[in-house]
């Protein structure tokens, strides 16, 4: 069977990667250096922008997601995820115990 390409719907997507040692980081005993991937796009209602972060080793194999973040969309969207990942808890809480699962893996 054929799949029907013209009943697809596409979306498109911004993405934006970073590099963050999780010790100076996060304040942890780890030498792991974090590659941090985020991809954005404007949300269902139109109104803001949502940015998944996820997470892996530099490297690495293993990626897990880690905190979604909403902005307003405007000038210098990647430096304002950033900066809304860097002051919520929850995310520096989950990537914190994320660097904890690999080191625990080694």
């Amino acid at each position: 069977m054929t799949p029907h390409f013209f009943e697809a719907e596409i979306n498109s997507f911004g993405y934006f990667t970073f590099l963050l040692p999780a010790s100076a980081a996060l304040g942890i005993d780890s030498d792991k250096i974090l590659e941090i991937s985020v991809d954005y796009g404007a949300a269902l209602d139109g109104d803001q922008l949502t940015a998944n972060a996820w997470a892996r080793e530099q490297n690495g194999v293993i990626k897990g997601f880690i905190y979604t973040v909403h902005i307003a969309p405007g000038e210098n969207e990647q430096e304002r995820i950033v900066e809304a990942l860097n002051n919520c808890e929850a995310f520096l809480s989950n990537l914190s115990q994320f660097a904890a699962m690999l080191d625990r893996q080694q």
